[in-house]
C-alpha cells in the first residue's frame, strides 16, 4: 500500500511517499527466506531449499484453490436459498 504522510521538519510540514506491507506470519517467514536465499552467499543445500520453497507454493497455491471452492459451493447454497423464496 502506497501511502502519503506528513513529514515535520524545521521549514514546515512536508507530504512524502511511503510503502506498506501488511504481511501475515507465513508472508513475512516466505520474504525473509527468499532475502537470505538472494543476498547471503554460501548457504548450504541452497537448491534442496529453494525447492522445498517451491513446494510449500505449490501447497498453499492448493490450498487457496480449495478454499476457493469451498467458497463457490456456498454461494451457490446461498443463491439457490434466495431463489427457492422467490
Amino acid at each position: 500500500m502506497i501511502l502519503q504522510v506528513p513529514i515535520h521538519l524545521e521549514d514546515g510540514i512536508h507530504r512524502v511517499y511511503c510503502e506498506l506491507q501488511i504481511r501475515t506470519i507465513a508472508m513475512d517467514c516466505w520474504a525473509s527466506l527468499e532475502h537470505q536465499l538472494k543476498y547471503k552467499k554460501d548457504i548450504p543445500n541452497q537448491e534442496m531449499i529453494v525447492g522445498e520453497l517451491k513446494r510449500c507454493a505449490d501447497e498453499i497455491a492448493s490450498t487457496d484453490l480449495n478454499f476457493q471452492a469451498i467458497w463457490d459451493m456456498i454461494e451457490e447454497i446461498e443463491k439457490d436459498e434466495i431463489d427457492s423464496y422467490k
